[in-house]
């Protein structure tokens, strides 16, 4: 391998390093969200505010033409100390803000068990849903033992991205010749699909009781 090629290798590897360090230092716990636990009939759900995760960058990332993606990791727990917590069930959301520079508009796409899309006019209409209306399903109510004491953990992961990634996957094209526009190439498919990291954020409730939740569905 010639002398260049290593020193972009190093270079590529060195940016890729950094950029996953930052995104283990961005777990900020100093962040914090709103989200209420409570039934929907015969349903455990959560209403969570996701704003926080809109931060000054990833707006910026916005009003330039990228999408961000919100993944919401949902586990419900039961502590078994000195062991590792037991799963008893698992949820993932994924929630997309798009904004499309010819229109001035913002669209939000909401995929899990099942998938929804909205168009806002504005970022504050955007703002004033993703604060007030996000609810996700967690787990059937009849499935979870009376008296039993849980805890409900959420893991955020927020990222932009260029929205075609999310139509299409884009691959680097066939550079068998090796030289440093390969590097290149996967540098730049790796700042289209993830930007320059993603920001983790994990929310873990106190423990409750499912059966003295509030029915919300009354």
């Amino acid at each position: 391998m010639k002398p260049f090629t290593i020193v972009r290798v190093a270079a590529v590897m060195v940016i890729l390093i950094a950029v996953l360090c930052g995104a283990v230092a961005a777990a900020d716990e100093s962040v914090q969200f709103d989200y209420d636990i409570f039934r929907q009939g015969e349903t455990l759900a959560v209403w969570l505010d996701v704003t926080p995760v809109l931060d000054q960058r990833r707006m910026e990332d916005l009003l330039a033409g990228l999408a961000v993606r919100i993944t919401v990791d949902c586990r419900l727990e039961k502590p078994r100390w000195p062991l590792p917590a037991r799963a008893l069930t698992s949820g993932q959301w994924v929630a997309t803000v798009t904004r499309r520079l010819t229109e001035d508009a913002y669209y939000l796409q909401v995929a899990g068990r099942s998938a929804v899309k909205y168009k806002f006019d504005n970022q504050l209409e955007l703002s004033d849903f993703l604060a007030d209306s996000l609810v996700f399903p967690v787990a059937a109510t009849a499935g979870l033992r009376r008296a039993e004491k849980i805890r409900l953990s959420l893991t955020l992961v927020c990222n932009s991205l260029n929205p075609n990634i999310l139509s299409e996957n884009s691959l680097p094209p066939d550079q068998s010749g090796g030289g440093p526009e390969v590097f290149d190439r996967l540098f730049a498919l790796f700042n289209e699909a993830v930007g320059l990291g993603a920001d983790t954020y994990r929310i873990v409730s106190p423990l409750f009781d499912p059966a003295a939740l509030p029915d919300m569905s009354r």
